[in-house]
């Protein structure tokens, strides 16, 4: 006898990744919006820096501006995400 197969998706979980002008625009609204000027995402070239935490475990005091981060630690991707995911990165049309 054939034995019924059937498929099914429990979910969905959506990732983004950001290209190094990404990371750029994130490191520009930390110094104009956040009440974190200081931090460092990434370098000129728009490379993030390694590491799991770039607030030395004051990522709770993080906001943006808007939004606050909830956890203790905050890494430069994370940071990068959070800032962006509330950010319109759709180009302006061209003025004619």
């Amino acid at each position: 006898m054939p034995t019924e197969i059937r498929y099914c998706c429990d979910g969905i979980n959506p990732s983004r990744d950001f290209t190094a002008g990404g990371h750029l625009v994130a490191q520009r609204l930390i110094h104009e919006r956040s009440n974190m000027p200081h931090l460092v995402l990434c370098d000129d070239a728009g490379v993030l820096v390694e590491g799991r935490d770039i607030t030395d475990g004051q990522g709770c005091e993080f906001n943006d501006g808007h939004h606050g981060w909830d956890r203790p630690q905050l890494s430069a991707w994370s940071a990068v995400r959070f800032l962006l995911q509330h950010t319109d990165l759709t180009p302006a049309p061209a003025r004619q």
